[in-house]
């Protein structure tokens, strides 16, 4: 079961503001996703689900389904992960710093 107070808090809106959407000529639309991670995204996804930004080294992994989606962000909260969360395309997408895994609580 998905708690719907995490749900509110990490499910990416369709907003209707400039500077909270990205908007390219594939109609791409994201949240939080940065743009370098959003290109790498459209690189990338068709073979692979999970990848690395060659320019900001966010760890970025790609959902074809929402439940999926919440999933991973349950598990990213038991480890307590800061993450940018978004939809690309059809993909939902959670993007973090690999780094941050490992600082002391």
């Amino acid at each position: 079961m998905v708690d719907d107070s995490l749900r509110a808090i990490a499910t990416p809106q369709k907003l209707g503001t400039d500077e909270d959407q990205v908007v390219s000529s594939t109609l791409t639309i994201a949240n939080n996703i940065p743009e370098c991670c959003i290109a790498t995204i459209q690189e990338h996804v068709r073979y692979n689900p999970m990848m690395v930004c060659s320019h900001c080294k966010n760890i970025i992994k790609c959902f074809d389904n929402e439940r999926a989606f919440q999933n991973y962000l349950i598990f990213c909260q038991s480890r307590r992960r800061n993450v940018l969360t978004g939809q690309v395309n059809e993909h939902w997408t959670v993007a973090f710093r690999s780094y941050e895994t490992f600082h002391s609580r």
